[in-house]
């Protein structure tokens, strides 16, 4: 199967590096030590290389809906470098890392491979999320599928299963998710850099919800009918629900709703600049307790 054009790789425009990083630290206030992690790799690339952007693989732990899937997709939107998601809950089998042989009934090329072929990107990202919760037997083991594409001199001649030619996959960056890093087994973490994302607290929660409206509007083709801001109301109710960011976008899309509405059922003859009142905020969809403790 041919690639949607040639082969490249991908960088990072030297004038967007300030922007792209100071509006992840808008957004995720809580990752900063990756955020500049990450920003200390892209000039690294800019001084000493060629501008392709490359960072050593890591591994981002912590409490169900802190963040970590909404970070990825939001750096991976604003560099413009495109990410892979592997489900590693539902990963039972090596092959689906390298592929399996075309001898086989359904042998078929391994999800990397597919991930470059779709975009023709070498150097996209390829997450692998919630990598504690993969299945491991004594019979079948889908990590041992891995080393081979995470240690630079074996991805350099890569030979997918179902093609069997040599490839060059060194340039791909790697990052995982999980619960519990400690579930790893000690092969996967010497191969990743390990961060541990805490709790945000209660001023970094204001900050994130504010984003999170922010980027549901921009999602949505009807977001620029309402107002860009968040009441400091709305904001407020929120933080003290300690909501996680997978569900605050979840209740303020479903509080957007009520809210357009609300405005129609009041014959507003102008549906724009709408703003969300607490009487839209989805009573029902929110937890009865907090779901992040404030540090």
């Amino acid at each position: 199967q041919p690639t949607k054009g040639n082969l490249r790789l991908g960088k990072i425009p030297e004038s967007q590096i300030e922007k792209i990083f100071s509006t992840l630290e808008q957004n995720h206030p809580h990752f900063s030590e990756i955020i500049e992690f990450l920003r200390e790799q892209c000039q690294l690339s800019q001084l000493f290389g060629d501008g392709v952007f490359r960072f050593p693989a890591f591994v981002v732990d912590g409490k169900p809906g802190i963040g970590k899937t909404y970070f990825v997709q939001d750096f991976s939107k604003l560099t413009g470098i495109p990410y892979q998601r592997i489900d590693c809950a539902n990963t039972t089998a090596g092959f689906e890392f390298t592929g399996s042989s075309m001898s086989w009934r359904n042998g078929k090329p391994g999800r990397v491979f597919d991930a470059i072929v779709e975009n023709g990107l070498l150097n996209q990202i390829i997450v692998l999320d919630e990598l504690d919760k993969m299945s491991i037997s004594e019979q079948y083991n889908p990590i041992n599928g891995l080393y081979s594409l995470l240690e630079p001199i074996t991805a350099r001649n890569f030979r997918d299963e179902a093609i069997n030619v040599p490839a060059n996959f060194e340039y791909l960056n790697w990052i995982s998710t999980c619960n519990d890093y400690f579930k790893l087994p000690l092969p996967i973490q010497s191969r990743f850099r390990h961060f541990h994302i805490e709790e945000p607290g209660k001023e970094n929660m204001i900050k994130i919800t504010q984003s999170v409206y922010k980027n549901l509007l921009l999602e949505n083709s009807w977001g620029v009918n309402f107002s860009s801001t968040l009441p400091e109301g709305i904001i407020q109710f929120m933080v003290e629900k300690g909501l996680p960011p997978r569900l605050s976008k979840r209740i303020l899309q479903d509080s957007c709703i009520k809210a357009a509405l609300r405005s129609k059922g009041s014959k507003q003859s102008d549906l724009t600049n709408i703003e969300l009142k607490i009487s839209d905020i989805a009573i029902g969809a929110l937890p009865k307790e907090k779901t992040i403790g404030f540090l």
